[in-house]
């Protein structure tokens, strides 16, 4: 009974793993084009924008972001409303499963808050994006003084940890 016990077990463990597997490896996050828009150095906050496509089967959710250049980073929304400008904090992103989210001016967008150091054009800013999960997508977020061409056309796709 003991011979026959083991190869029971293995049949039984190797039919669920096809149930599991393809949701483990088929989640992916694709970040687009992340930049940083510069500001002189008397600005104590910068904003942030890219893209995030879900290339998985499951929605994902975007909990925080940090950087060691910034004190904090911050997830916000920016609206007209009643003809004035508002921007409210935003506590988590749904990147819903094969979709796009995109962080662009005059929308969702990063507060990078209380820089470290002076910002340079050109300059690579590290970002640590958290999914409510736990993963994380490591991300370097180039200074610029605008969007190239205003589109986000770049897909770089990111290792999760």
């Amino acid at each position: 009974m003991k011979n026959f016990s083991l190869p029971i077990a293995l049949f039984l463990a190797t039919i669920h793993l096809p149930i599991w597997a393809p949701m483990a490896l088929a989640d992916s996050v694709i970040v687009t084009e992340p930049w940083i828009r510069y500001a002189p150095p008397s600005v104590k906050s910068h904003a942030g924008y890219f893209g995030l496509k879900n290339s998985g089967q499951v929605n994902r959710i975007l909990a925080t972001a940090k950087s060691p250049l910034y004190e904090r980073v911050e997830m916000h929304v920016s609206k007209l409303e009643n003809g004035f400008a508002t921007m409210q904090r935003v506590e988590q992103i749904n990147i819903q499963a094969g979709k796009i989210v995109v962080f662009e001016p005059g929308g969702l967008h990063m507060m990078l808050i209380g820089p470290k150091l002076p910002q340079t054009i050109g300059a690579e800013i590290p970002i640590t994006l958290t999914f409510q999960n736990g993963e994380e997508i490591d991300i370097k977020a180039v200074i610029k003084k605008s969007a190239s061409n205003g589109t986000m056309h770049k897909h770089h796709k990111m290792k999760m940890n």
